[in-house]
């Protein structure tokens, strides 16, 4: 049974119930837009310059955070995606991360949604390379200063489909 504090969907349904995104004006819209585009921009340089470890800035830190591959929780909390990738990157150096097709829906302020194609390579230490590919939706939050994932779902083709 899931558990209550990883539903971010209340905390997201009590956001457009108190704001809704027809009270956002157009260039607030705008705003959102541009910081979300700019925050998944900073995610791929960080994972070309750092490799996994370079998700960590980016990801809500506590029992917020979230991540789904392909219907499975991967993450539960921050402290599973931290652990996850800090092991990852012993045996991945760098990851090229190509987005496409970016959709950013502002929900309210310091709140939004988006969905995006997703091209990816990850180089190994060992000499070898990965390839995934497509697609992905998340939640942004704004948190302070920043923006912050909250929740990511990646999702690829089955294999020959």
């Amino acid at each position: 049974m899931p558990r209550l504090r990883n539903a971010p969907w209340l905390i997201l349904l009590a956001a457009c119930a108190t704001t809704p995104p027809a009270d956002l004006g157009p260039t607030t819209r705008a705003a959102i837009d541009q910081d979300v585009r700019r925050l998944l921009d900073t995610i791929a340089l960080d994972l070309a310059q750092t490799g996994p470890t370079g998700w960590l800035p980016h990801f809500l830190p506590g029992d917020e955070f979230f991540m789904v591959v392909d219907g499975r929780v991967v993450f539960a909390d921050f402290a599973e995606a931290e652990a996850s990738c800090r092991e990852l990157a012993t045996t991945i150096g760098s990851m090229q991360l190509r987005w496409a097709e970016v959709r950013v829906q502002p929900l309210a302020p310091g709140l939004a949604t988006f969905a995006a194609g997703y091209d990816e390579d990850l180089q190994q230490h060992a000499g070898g390379q990965l390839h995934y590919q497509g697609h992905v939706t998340g939640v942004a939050v704004r948190a302070g200063a920043r923006w912050r994932l909250q929740s990511l779902h990646w999702s690829s083709p089955a294999p020959g489909g």
